[in-house]
């Protein structure tokens, strides 16, 4: 319990429930696919050095710290974690299977929609 003096006003807190899954808002899984993964400029830089066209003096260094995170090994392109463990980068359809094989799975996802999120991101 908090005691508040009388003077101090409170106002109601609104939640809202939303319609669809947590990592449908986070990743933007609905939007037109332009054919390019979302990890396409990381993949350019570690495999040929090469910048995007538009890339500024800062988007370039940006670029150049984010690529010493991932390698290429065998046509694919891994992030690494602090760890040492290497995730595969996924997009597009595998991308989606693997969200709704986490949140529908055999064994359902018993945890909130925040933490599923951040287990599909994982």
């Amino acid at each position: 319990m908090l005691e508040l003096p009388i003077e101090v006003k409170l106002w109601p807190v609104i939640i809202e429930q939303r319609g669809k899954h947590v990592y449908e808002y986070i990743m933007n899984i609905n939007e037109l696919d332009d054919g390019l993964p979302g990890y396409h400029d990381i993949w350019n830089f570690v495999e040929k050095g090469e910048f995007p066209a538009e890339a500024t003096k800062k988007d370039r260094i940006a670029l150049q710290r984010l690529a010493s995170q991932y390698i290429i090994y065998g046509r694919q392109l891994y992030g690494q974690s602090p760890c040492r463990v290497q995730k595969l980068c996924i997009h597009g359809k595998d991308a989606r299977k693997v969200m709704e094989e986490i949140h529908e799975g055999v064994f359902g996802p018993h945890m909130n929609g925040m933490m599923l999120a951040k287990k599909v991101l994982r």
